[in-house]
């Protein structure tokens, strides 16, 4: 049987009284369905597991999933999609994991893979699920899992955090990803409504207008219509006032006009910071205000300067294509170590423009009687123009040699043009080739993100890179221990989950930490390293941490892999390294569980009998 996703459909809508009561007792008394559930409320009450769920016409989805967790495992989940949430809750129960304001999901997108994880085969779970529950999970015999990934807003209650969930088809998951997509935009739209003004609305509306690939596309071709246009003038120089320099000033009006409109729905769009703060938007500005300037006044001396500027309108298509303005964003980079070694040749002519007015300004007082006369004189000598007849203009007796002018020439040709000229050649391919690697690695990372293939599941990743620039293990048990003690609220020596949620939170990280039940259950090993409370003591604190700290390296390791290429022997070594660090994981992954336990029992058995 086909599996049909009638939870979107009004036939599930009127089925959630009956299931309601039936199969599950809800509380409205939280008012999930008052829609603004402030982020501190969320907070409180998801980790206290005391969020019920109210099933009325907000509910559109009620069903078991597949959710990858922080150990690169798949687990059953229910899910709950409302108008405003997805709710993930522990399989069976009504207990709240974790929640997803949908406002704040900013992406759903297609997986087909994700590091780390396993193929599952999901056949006799679904036919588990279908006869224990009226979810509508019907048998699709064995299959395997199809995940999505649904990405959040850094700044909002799930701190940024990729959730990744799995169906059994590919059908259904294409169908989610629609219906997911359609409903995070209308709580998008209803949020705005709600927190902003008409005005606000239009204007964020331009903005993803404006923005959009098409719209910046048909620019990029009128810039280049533009220039061409400029280049066919330039070629016939028609005769002014004929037929042909009249046409060319309506094509140039036009052009004027449109990209004058474009730079207000850009100011309109970007005001104020956003857009001043953009370097191509000032670029845009100042071409366009010349060619203003140029067209609205005439008869004004200078004024035919200032139409050249049309010419540079080029120049703004480098912002509208990622190639072009890669290799600009690239140059600008290597300019400042640039300027630094052409200060050192400027410093250099500058000296032996000097020793040049005074050596030989009475032989050749065109060409070194000033300063500047001299320094333009040596330029010429480093570009390799005819340099040897300035050398023999200054002998005192041109029949004969005159050393002090021939070590003069050498010694300048020797130091600028043969050292320091290539210095500064050095440097700006050094800058240039680093600027372009940088480029390419964060091309490499998009292209990885959107393959899943750099996918940072476990939510502590933030502090695991603190803590891997650790100098000894001593070290790291320091900052395990200062970290514990800013965890550790209340003072009581053990930290809860609730402790530990809000403590992470707070850390000024970047990305925020938000760490679900869930996360808590997977890190604890179930509650395995948990005393009789649930809390964490310092000395299991320690090793939850040093295996999360174990299994960061082992990712990060992984995707170094990734982005190494196949040529490269860097990844045989990576591969290796891998290798003995599984091997190394292998062997105390039992001991870990054993010690815990031994621990446990150790404590039961000091506890003094009433």
């Amino acid at each position: 049987m086909q599996f049909n996703i009638s939870c979107f459909s009004s036939r599930k809508m009127a089925n959630s009284s009956d299931r309601n009561n039936e199969n599950t007792k809800y509380d409205a008394r939280n008012g999930v369905n008052q829609h603004k559930l402030d982020t501190e409320s969320m907070d409180r009450q998801v980790l206290t597991g005391d969020l019920s769920i109210e099933i009325g016409n907000d509910l559109l989805l009620d069903r078991p999933m597949m959710k990858a967790s922080c150990l690169s495992e798949w687990t059953r989940r229910r899910v709950v999609l409302t108008k405003h949430s997805v709710y993930i809750c522990e399989e069976g129960k009504n207990e709240i994991c974790d929640a997803i304001p949908l406002h704040e999901i900013c992406d759903v997108i297609k997986r087909d893979y994700i590091a780390g994880m396993k193929l599952v085969d999901l056949g006799e779970s679904v036919r588990n699920w279908s006869d224990a529950t009226s979810w509508n999970w019907s048998d699709q015999g064995s299959s395997k899992y199809f995940p999505f990934e649904l990405q959040t807003e850094a700044e909002g209650y799930n701190a940024g955090r990729s959730y990744y969930f799995g169906v059994e088809s590919e059908p259904i998951r294409k169908e989610l990803i629609s219906a997911l997509e359609n409903h995070i935009a209308i709580a998008k739209w209803r949020k705005e409504v709600e927190s902003s003004s008409t005005f606000k609305l239009f204007r964020s509306r331009c903005r993803q207008v404006y923005a959009s690939g098409r719209l910046q596309g048909f620019v990029a071709i009128l810039i280049l219509g533009n220039f061409v246009a400029n280049v066919i003038q330039s070629e016939m120089l028609p005769d002014p006032d004929s037929i042909e320099d009249n046409a060319f000033k309506t094509v140039d009006l036009f052009f004027t006009a449109v990209f004058a409109l474009e730079l207000c729905v850009n100011l309109f769009a970007n005001w104020f910071w956003p857009f001043f703060s953009d370097g191509w938007c000032l670029f845009d500005l100042l071409v366009v205000s010349v060619s203003l300037v140029s067209t609205g006044v005439v008869n004004v001396p200078g004024i035919s300067v200032l139409r050249l500027m049309r010419a540079f309108r080029v120049l703004r298509l480098f912002a509208r294509l990622a190639s072009l303005r890669q290799i600009v964003n690239a140059l600008t980079a290597s300019m400042l170590p640039v300027s630094n070694a052409f200060l050192i040749m400027f410093l250099v002519i500058a000296i032996y423009a000097i020793l040049g007015v005074s050596f030989f300004s009475s032989e050749d007082d065109v060409h070194f009687g000033r300063f500047f006369r001299s320094v333009l004189s040596l330029f010429k000598v480093t570009t390799e123009d005819n340099w040897t007849e300035l050398a023999r203009g200054v002998f005192r007796d041109p029949s004969s040699l005159d050393a002090g002018a021939v070590v003069f020439f050498v010694s300048f040709h020797l130091v600028v043009s043969w050292t320091v000229l290539q210095v500064v050649v050095a440097v700006l391919i050094d800058n240039f080739t680093a600027a372009s690697d940088r480029e390419k690695e964060r091309s490499k990372k998009a292209s990885a993100a959107s393959q899943g293939k750099n996918v940072s599941i476990c939510p502590l990743d933030p502090i695991l890179a603190a803590l891997a620039h650790f100098n000894t293990s001593k070290d790291l048990s320091h900052r395990i221990a200062t970290l514990f003690r800013i965890l550790d609220a209340d003072e009581s020596g053990s930290v809860s989950f609730e402790e530990l949620a809000m403590g992470l939170k707070k850390l000024k990280v970047k990305p925020p930490i938000h760490i679900s039940r869930d996360d808590f259950e997977f890190f604890t090993k179930s509650g395995a390293l948990c005393d009789e409370d649930g809390c964490l003591d310092l000395e299991c604190f320690e090793r939850v941490l040093r295996e999360q700290l174990k299994q960061y390296v082992q990712r990060q390791m992984a995707y170094a892999m990734g982005l190494v290429e196949e040529s490269n022997p860097t990844g045989t070594v990576l591969f290796v390294m891998k290798q003995l660090l599984v091997t190394v994981d292998e062997i105390t992954s039992s001991d870990m569980m054993g010690t815990a336990s031994q621990s446990r029992a150790g404590s039961a058995s000091t506890t003094p009998r009433l």
